[in-house]
C-alpha cells in the first residue's frame, strides 16, 4: 500500500496499519511526503494520546525520513522503518534520484531516456545539500499525466515541462559571466529575482564561485590535472560537481580580477546592509564588469 502524504490523511494511515493483509503474506504501508508527521508542539502532545499503532500482524510502516520526525510522539513505542534520504555526497544524492524516478515511471510500465533523467536531476537541482525527493516525484508525476502514462520520456519533453530550480538558474548566471554573455547573465538574474531569490543570495553565490575560481585558477597554473584538482579541493568540503565547473572555468579568469571581484562582493554586501546601494543595481554593475573583462 502506497499512501501520498500530500493526499492521504492521519485516518487514512491508522485504518491501512490496523487491517491486515486480505490475501495472506506481509502488508507493508509506505507513507510519503506526509507533512501532518511534522507537528507542533501542541499537535505532538494530542498525539502522544493516541501514536499510530501498528495492531495488524503482517503489517509493516514505513516513512520517508525526509517527511518525518523520527522522534514524533505519534510513533512512541511502535516498531516503524524509517527510509533515510539524507546524504552526505552529491554522486548518492544523483544515484537515490535516479532510482526514485526509474521505479516510479516502472509503476505505470514507463521508460525514460538516460539523458532526460539527467536533465530532469538538473532542472530539479537534485543535491545532497537539501530535501529533493517531493520536487522530483511531483515533476515525474506531471510528466507521467502529460504522456498519459506510457511510453518512453524524452529529454525534449523533459525541458519543456519542468521549470530549472533556483540553483541551476544560479549556475546559468555563472556559466554566462565566464562566457562573457552580460545579456544573459542579466537575464538569469531578472528570473531568479522575479521568483522571489534574495538578491543577497544571488551576490553570496557570485562570491562563492570566485572564490573556488580563484582556488582553481592557482591549480591551473600549477598544471594540475582536473582530478587532482577536484580532490584537493574536496578536501575544503568542495562539492565534485562544483569543483569541476571552477577548474573549467579558471582559464577564462586572472587572478588578479577574480580577487578584485571577490573584494566588491563583500563591499556590496555590507553596503546593501546599510542601505548605501541598491542591491540589485550593484550587482548588475558587477557581473556587467566582469562579462566585460
Amino acid at each position: 500500500m502506497d499512501l501520498d502524504g500530500e493526499d492521504a490523511q492521519l485516518a487514512r494511515v491508522r485504518q491501512e496499519i490496523q487491517t491486515p493483509p486480505f490475501f495472506g503474506g506481509r502488508k507493508v504501508v509506505r507513507v510519503r511526503q506526509a507533512k501532518f508527521f511534522k507537528q507542533s508542539k501542541k499537535q505532538e502532545g494530542e498525539d502522544a494520546k493516541s501514536p499510530l499503532v501498528v495492531s495488524a500482524a503482517l503489517v509493516t510502516l514505513i516513512c520517508e525520513d525526509e517527511s518525518v520526525s523520527q522522534k514524533s510522539s505519534l510513533f512512541k513505542g511502535q516498531q516503524v522503518q524509517f527510509v533515510d534520504f539524507s546524504f552526505s555526497r552529491r554522486q548518492d544524492a544523483l544515484g537515490a534520484a535516479q532510482v526514485i524516478v526509474r521505479e516510479e515511471l516502472a509503476r505505470s510500465a514507463m521508460r525514460i531516456e538516460s539523458s532526460a533523467a539527467t536533465t530532469l536531476l538538473e532542472l530539479i537541482g537534485v543535491s545532497e545539500k537539501q530535501p529533493f525527493v517531493r520536487a522530483l516525484l511531483q515533476e515525474t508525476k506531471k510528466i507521467m499525466a502529460f504522456k498519459n502514462f506510457s511510453g518512453t520520456v524524452t529529454e525534449k519533453e523533459v525541458r519543456s515541462l519542468v521549470a530549472r530550480s533556483a540553483e541551476a538558474k544560479l549556475w546559468d548566471v555563472t556559466d554566462a559571466i565566464t562566457a562573457k554573455n552580460s545579456a544573459k547573465a542579466l537575464k538569469h538574474v531578472q528570473e531568479i529575482v522575479q521568483d522571489g531569490e534574495d538578491p543577497l543570495v544571488i551576490l553570496g553565490t557570485l562570491a562563492s564561485f570566485f572564490r573556488q575560481a580563484l582556488l582553481a585558477r592557482e591549480m591551473f597554473e600549477d598544471q594540475l590535472p582536473l582530478e587532482t584538482a577536484i580532490s584537493n579541493m574536496a578536501k575544503l568540503n568542495v562539492h565534485r560537481f562544483v569543483a569541476e565547473k571552477a577548474y573549467r572555468a579558471a582559464p577564462s579568469f586572472s587572478r588578479s580580477l577574480l580577487e578584485q571581484w571577490l573584494t566588491k562582493c563583500f563591499t556590496i554586501s555590507q553596503a546593501v546592509k546599510l542601505g548605501k546601494v541598491n542591491a540589485i543595481l550593484a550587482l548588475e554593475m558587477l557581473i556587467c564588469e566582469a562579462c566585460a573583462r
